[in-house]
């Protein structure tokens, strides 16, 4: 299979274990009760026979990549841990590592004409980086046993779009010995439900009607505004599902990654924004090249020229195409002006009151500037950006007859936007998974049936049948 200048092997052997399917959640289970007898030290084993199948399910090329940066992180971690020359190592390692990572994201620049692209390509690179980052501060020792290195960096839950969680934590676990704990593990399995739920019921049903406002060159005015502005919640919903996916299978297993997202669209600010979307993503690039760059420890220029860099760095992880540099640049350019805004306020001394005067006008403003920008990330040129704004333009009464809507389409499309938003405002201020989990039992089961009866409406029963819309961020 084809995708842009990529190409995708689709394997014959398996199914792909894709997180919306229900071999993915099988295999979870599968893992589960395999896993829970073992002691401590064969544990690994089952973890890492698990990652197997899993990449080989998505195609045995996938394994020469993987077996390359095994290799390097696996051999420099040691050198850079044992031996003298400890910079220069790391530099070795980096280079080729972000050689690889370029030469699959960025095959024209290299003279090439097809590439096969592992599928997480992105994310265990960024895993592999930071451990060889981390072997080199002391921050940890270099890891002896392949087999948990291995664990760590292709770690099944976290291939297709991470959380980037580190190896402190994630080993310790792993080699602990595994003591059932069924509130943890009931809690996991909830949210590993509720990530495909929120993909195969909310994010696809939004998925369709803005595939109806902003593929139609006809629809114009308000009714593509209203297109747009449900992309950015469709956005949010794709990477948000694949978190909870992620996140909630490797609780049930015993294992914890941190969390990704913390309601991101009631920031004040992109800088608040970037605080609570893509955490594990923000951390990597705040630790590994915004505090080596020198932070904000170096003055308000050199701040700024490290924004940029970070979020031009951003981009460029995001896509291959300008669009993603131009994308990633504007975020630190605003970044930097809301900075001398806030500086002037502290200067008045009145920042702090107006944050909190001012509180929902400056979230309506930031979600303005956060769905401005996901237009530049969704169209590969700017041509494409400049017609869209163009079209927006044109003066067009709102119409959900002219969006191809009918009216029991209109009454799901609020129910799910109202769950959408009451569910972030409640994780805003709470641990909804923690709440729902002490919730009065008959309640808690009464949502368990509502999300029965409309994952059936939706996802199995609606138009379509079960074939949900691939991941956004799937192939990052």
């Amino acid at each position: 299979m084809y995708i842009g200048d990529f190409y995708f092997e689709l394997p014959k052997e398996f199914m792909q274990l894709d997180f919306v399917s229900i071999f993915y959640v099988l295999f979870c289970l599968i893992v589960f009760f395999l896993s829970r007898p073992f002691k401590a030290i064969l544990r690994p084993y089952v973890i890492c026979i698990a990652n197997i199948v899993f990449i080989y399910s998505f195609g045995i090329m996938n394994f020469q990549m993987i077996g390359i940066v095994f290799v390097i992180s696996y051999l420099f971690g040691i050198l850079i841990d044992k031996l003298k020359f400890k910079k220069t190592f790391l530099t070795i390692s980096v280079i080729l590592l972000l050689y690889l990572l370029f030469m699959f994201k960025y095959p024209v620049l290299l003279v090439y004409d097809k590439f096969y692209q592992p599928i997480g390509l992105s994310f265990f690179l960024f895993k592999a980086l930071s451990y060889l980052f981390d072997v080199k501060a002391g921050k940890i020792l270099s890891v002896k046993n392949p087999l948990l290195l291995f664990d760590y960096l292709f770690y099944f839950p976290t291939m297709i779009a991470g959380p980037i969680n580190r190896i402190n934590l994630f080993i310790n676990e792993i080699k602990s010995k595994y003591r059932f704990d069924y509130k943890d593990a009931k809690a996991g399995g909830f949210q590993l439900v509720l990530g495909i739920y929120e993909k195969m019921v909310i994010c696809d049903y939004f998925s369709a009607i803005v595939a109806k406002t902003l593929d139609n060159p006809e629809i114009t005015g308000w009714n593509l505004l209203f297109g747009i502005v449900l992309y950015s919640f469709q956005i949010y919903l794709d990477f948000d599902s694949l978190s909870n996916i992620a996140i909630g299978s490797s609780r049930l297993l015993g294992i914890h990654l941190p969390d990704n997202f913390r309601s991101p669209y009631l920031a004040i600010n992109l800088k608040d924004f970037w605080r609570r979307w893509h955490i594990s993503l923000s951390s990597w690039f705040r630790d590994y090249l915004y505090i080596p760059l020198g932070g904000n420890r170096k003055g308000a220029i050199i701040q700024a020229i490290n924004l940029v860099i970070v979020f031009i760095a951003s981009g460029l992880w995001h896509g291959n195409t300008l669009n993603f540099l131009i994308w990633g640049l504007l975020h630190g350019v605003i970044q930097i002006v809301e900075n001398m805004i806030g500086a002037l306020l502290k200067f008045l001394h009145v920042g702090k009151k107006i944050t909190i005067a001012f509180s929902p006008l400056l979230i309506l403003i930031n979600f303005t500037i956060v769905t401005a920008l996901w237009l530049i990330f969704r169209y590969p040129t700017m041509g494409e950006v400049s017609t869209v704004l163009q079209r927006l333009q044109v003066a067009q009464p709102f119409s959900y007859e002219l969006i191809g809507m009918t009216l029991m389409e209109q009454y799901w499309l609020y129910v799910l936007l109202a769950i959408v938003i009451i569910t972030d405002i409640l994780r805003y201020f709470t641990n909804v998974f923690g709440w729902f989990n002490k919730m009065f039992f008959p309640l808690r089961w009464a949502v368990y049936f509502t999300m029965m009866v409309t994952f059936m409406v939706f996802a199995v029963y609606g138009k379509g049948g079960f074939d949900p819309s691939d991941f956004i961020y799937r192939w990052f």
